[in-house]
C-alpha cells in the first residue's frame, strides 16, 4: 500500500489541471461535492462538480460554504470524501478575462511574487492592472490559481481575500 500523497503534493497536481470546463453563469442547479482538509497554512474546503474542482476556499467547513455559495448559489452542496474528487480539470465561473488573468498566474513559479502591475504587463494590458486584481480577488481556487503570487508594488499593505496572515504563509 502507498502512503497517501501530502496536501502540498495535492494542491500541486491540481495546480497543473486544465481549465476544460469554463462556466458562463452560476445560475447552474448541479451538485457541488465538498470536502473540508487541514493544510499548514489554514483549513480548506476543496468542491468538485463531475466536470472538475470548482473551488479551494480557506475556512472551516461553515466559512467554505458560504463563499462556496455566492459563486454556486442554486448547486446542491454534498459532503464527499477526497477520494472522490475528480482529477482532470478545473470547473469555474469567470469571464474571458479573468480566465486570461488565472490562467497567466498559473505561469508564476512557485517561491516568486510579482506586482499587479507585472502581471497586466505579462499580459500586454499594462493599463489593466485594477481590472487584473478585480480579477484576483474573484479567484474561486485559492493556492490552486496562485492569486497569492501577486503584491502591491510598494509591497507594503495586501490585501488578499483570505487574510494577510494566510497570504503570508504561503509566501515563505
Amino acid at each position: 500500500m502507498s502512503p497517501e500523497p501530502s496536501m502540498h503534493d495535492f494542491i500541486q497536481t491540481l495546480a497543473h489541471l486544465p481549465f476544460d470546463a469554463i462556466v458562463r453563469s452560476n445560475k447552474l442547479e448541479i451538485p457541488v461535492s465538498y470536502a473540508p482538509l487541514k493544510t499548514e497554512y489554514a483549513d480548506i474546503v476543496l468542491a468538485w462538480t463531475k466536470h472538475g474542482v470548482c473551488g479551494c476556499v480557506f475556512g472551516n467547513i461553515e466559512e467554505g460554504l458560504q463563499d462556496l455559495r455566492r459563486n454556486w448559489p442554486k448547486a446542491v452542496f454534498i459532503e464527499s470524501d477526497l477520494q472522490s474528487c475528480p482529477s482532470h480539470a478545473l470547473h469555474f465561473i469567470g469571464t474571458d478575462f479573468q480566465h486570461a488573468v488565472w490562467t497567466q498566474l498559473r505561469g508564476i513559479p512557485a517561491g516568486q511574487v510579482w506586482t499587479y502591475s507585472q502581471l497586466a504587463e505579462s499580459m500586454n494590458r499594462p493599463t489593466a492592472v485594477r481590472t487584473v486584481a478585480s480579477a484576483l480577488a474573484k479567484n474561486p481556487l485559492a493556492v490552486i490559481v496562485p492569486c497569492h503570487r501577486v503584491i502591491h508594488k510598494n509591497k507594503g499593505k495586501n490585501a488578499y481575500r483570505w487574510g494577510s496572515d494566510i497570504k503570508k504563509k504561503i509566501n515563505i
